[in-house]
């Protein structure tokens, strides 16, 4: 495999400007929701990505797909650079990824039929033509992830959430692409169709060897089927490393603090973020230092002057960035 093989995100950002009320004043905000985010995930590999809700984890993967911009960085599809790509050209390099989203009501069409909104990309890329062959190839989708194939002619308002799920996956691989981003794929659904769903994706990986970016807030998910992992926090990764290796024997204290937060949320449902004292807030906006420092029980004076670098950890497992990551245990 050519070492250019992948789909990567090199040193990434994407600043939001917004314009907020104060009183009387109007005043402009930068949020910095990623800012210099890099990673790469390989044919049949899985890459979790994990932080709490407005971390800037979807929209990495939104960049990924060039469904955003960034504002500096680049996207890269094996040896071809996505960012300087557009018109014809991108519509060809998009054929090699697609994206399976969070909310499944609100990713289909609800005017449209099944049969149409899977094989949607195909039409676009101009690659089925015919009626007849539109609705062949819808069946073999819905027969590809377990569905009826009457189920074609259906809405998506008469579908269970577990089958909207499914109609987007089918979506998803139906150009047969080398990556998928999966954005909390099993979030919306019942603990019941999450097992179906994640047996479903995994079976398809192995058939077809998609990689798989996959975002999500579930640890205990990201643990049973990623290779590596990444955790983000306010627009950074602050570590990564082998999936074992950094759940087992976190070194960031955000990991730690999440890792700990799992078995409040898996005996009372309270949500992740909850265990998490304090909340993001400035810290999305510019400033020197360690962003993770106004929550953290470990903060000194150089976290707030000095802002710590994704670096390899001393036990070499995995990369941190935190100046006091040899200390922690």
């Amino acid at each position: 495999m050519s070492e250019e093989a992948g789909l990567k995100l090199v040193e990434g950002v994407k600043y939001f400007h917004i314009s907020q009320a104060v009183g009387l004043k109007t005043v402009k905000r930068v949020i910095r929701a990623v800012d210099g985010v890099s990673f790469s995930t390989m044919p049949s590999e899985t890459v979790g990505l994990v932080g709490e809700s407005g971390c800037g984890k979807s929209t990495v993967g939104k960049i990924l797909m060039r469904l955003l911009n960034p504002d500096n960085g680049s996207v890269w599809l094996d040896d071809l650079c996505l960012t300087s790509l557009s018109g014809e050209a991108l519509r060809k390099a998009r054929a090699k990824m697609s994206m399976v989203f969070q909310d499944s009501t609100a990713a289909l069409n609800p005017r449209q039929r099944v049969a149409d909104i899977v094989v949607e990309s195909l039409v676009a890329q101009r690659r089925i033509k015919t009626v007849a062959d539109r609705r062949a190839e819808a069946v073999r989708l819905m027969q590809t992830v377990g569905l009826p194939a009457d189920m074609i002619y259906r809405y998506p308002h008469e579908l269970s959430g577990g089958q909207r799920q499914r109609v987007c996956i089918a979506r998803a691989v139906s150009g047969e692409p080398s990556y998928i981003v999966l954005d909390e794929p099993t979030s919306a659904l019942d603990v019941s169709v999450r097992g179906q769903i994640i047996s479903l994706l995994r079976d398809l990986q192995n058939e077809r060897g998609f990689g798989y970016l996959l975002i999500s807030h579930d640890i205990s998910l990201v643990k049973h089927i990623c290779k590596s992992v990444m955790v983000m926090y306010a627009g950074r990764v602050v570590e990564s490393g082998d999936v074992v290796d950094v759940l087992s024997n976190p070194r960031h204290p955000y990991t730690q603090i999440l890792l700990k937060s799992v078995l409040t949320t898996q005996s009372t449902g309270i949500q992740l973020a909850q265990s998490v004292k304090g909340e993001l807030g400035n810290a999305l906006e510019e400033m020197a230092g360690c962003r993770f420092r106004f929550r953290c029980p470990y903060a000194r004076e150089i976290c707030s002057s000095t802002t710590p670098e994704l670096a390899v950890h001393s036990g070499g497992n995995q990369n941190v960035a935190c100046h006091f990551s040899d200390s922690l245990s």
